[in-house]
């Protein structure tokens, strides 16, 4: 394995540690966490986004068995921090969109990392365990 893959593969399971990890928080929700959803008006969506979070860590921890579906995964994590993204926006709180911003460049990076195991499966998705 190429000292490139094996860094696109530890930065991976990094950012599944991250998504997992904000993902058990949202579940969790400790008071902070809790006062900013208050805030955005949507802290009924906690466990929703916990939920989707945890997914999105366990898809790319699986996906490291499965490299063609890194970017798949990757990109279920920017449809969910992009939701943050915008989220934060609707309601005017451009200081708390930057973390998000922030965060949402990280799986975007794998994207274009992978971005070539991304367009062989969305041609052959049949294909993805080969």
């Amino acid at each position: 394995m190429q000292k490139a893959a094996i860094g696109t593969r530890i930065y991976q399971g990094l950012l599944a540690i991250i998504f997992t990890g904000f993902g058990v928080l949202h579940l969790v929700a400790p008071p902070p966490i809790r006062e900013n959803m208050v805030a955005l008006g949507i802290e009924w969506m906690l466990p929703i986004v916990g939920t989707v979070e945890i997914i999105g860590g366990v898809a790319l921890f699986a996906a490291l068995s499965v490299p063609r579906l890194t970017g798949l995964a990757a990109l279920w994590c920017v449809a969910v921090m992009a939701g943050a993204v915008l989220s934060h926006l609707r309601v005017g709180d451009f200081a708390g969109s930057v973390p998000a911003s922030v965060i949402l460049v990280l799986p975007l990076v794998l994207v274009f990392l992978r971005r070539h195991d991304l367009t062989a499966f969305l041609r052959s998705p049949q294909a993805a365990g080969a």
